[in-house]
């Protein structure tokens, strides 16, 4: 039986980035979870800091985000900032949860007064289907392919935590192995539904080597820009840091996670400007295969962490 949704007052979210409305929004079980006690933890907070980043160089660039779409918006809070921050005309939620997908257009609705368009479907294709082509899209999704684990693919959270591996194809090895290849699917998909000097932006989790991201906006046709870079504890960590260290041992890789407590005394020192190569630097002391993570997380209790960056991918 389907639990029904709850309110919750996520306005500390949009309070750490010095917007003050308050914001209610309905979550239910197939929502991601959001932390209220650590704000900064939560992959909204680099959302959020990268839109204001973005809004400060379109505005250089004499550019005006006309209309803007989220692919995978979970409950839609993102969308709520974007339009806070960056002030479009018109809203376009994606989402492959038609719960989720409904509960984030009402929550939208609720919260702030814009256009907004609900499409069901996977990364761009509903975007093509509708003709439509956006001046800003913004992507935060899940990089491990679902592999089953004794559930369906639309139970729970799996589908803000997994993707479906059956859906994309054709994607170089040096990006699958790094479990890149939905953000590089994402890359290719969007080329069409993006106008000339479009932004793509990725919220990517920093643990893979930056010179693959990079290298993957050039391939698909982007100039990279980072907008973001965060070091956050790593969120629901009995079941991604175990996919991580799986893909390590499947792909004969290594991903950077980090002891939390130690390296985030480090981070905090850093603004959300610094670049990905300076931060993992200063931090490498603290750095742990995923597989190391996840014997520390499971033997010695100990929180891990990882970076975050949000690239901006100018369509060229």
């Amino acid at each position: 039986m389907e639990k029904q949704p709850q309110a919750l007052d996520v306005t500390p979210l949009f309070r750490l980035v010095g917007l003050t409305d308050n914001v209610v929004v309905a979550v239910n079980e197939h929502t991601y979870e959001v932390d209220l006690e650590h704000p900064s933890d939560n992959w909204l907070y680099p959302a959020f800091r990268a839109f204001q980043e973005l809004n400060y160089r379109l505005t250089a660039e004499h550019k005006t985000p006309h209309t803007f779409t989220t692919l995978g918006t979970g409950p839609g809070i993102d969308a709520i900032g974007a339009v806070q921050i960056l002030r479009p005309e018109e809203i376009i939620i994606t989402d492959i949860h038609p719960e989720v997908l409904m509960l984030a257009q009402q929550n939208i609705e609720k919260n702030v007064d814009i256009k907004c368009r609900a499409l069901l479907g996977n990364i761009c294709a509903p975007l093509r289907e509708q003709n439509i082509v956006s001046d800003v899209i913004y992507a935060n999704l899940p990089n491990v392919p679902f592999a089953g684990h004794k559930k369906e693919f639309f139970d729970d959270q799996i589908t803000s935590s997994f993707f479906d591996g059956k859906t994309i194809s054709g994607i170089p090895i040096e990006f699958s192995r790094y479990l890149l290849a939905m953000q590089y699917a994402t890359l290719l998909d969007a080329r069409d539904c993006l106008r000339d000097g479009g932004s793509l932006l990725l919220n990517i989790g920093g643990r893979v080597p930056f010179h693959l991201i990079e290298q993957m906006c050039t391939d698909a046709g982007y100039m990279c820009e980072e907008l973001c870079v965060m070091f956050k504890a790593q969120s629901q960590p009995e079941v991604i840091v175990k996919s991580y260290a799986e893909a390590e041992r499947f792909g004969k890789v290594e991903f950077d996670f980090y002891r939390f407590d130690e390296a985030n005394k480090i981070a905090e020192q850093f603004s959300h400007r610094t670049s990905t190569n300076a931060l993992k630097k200063v931090l490498s002391p603290y750095r742990v295969s995923a597989s190391q993570a996840w014997d520390l997380y499971t033997e010695e209790n100990l929180r891990i962490g990882h970076i975050v960056h949000v690239i901006r991918a100018v369509k060229i």
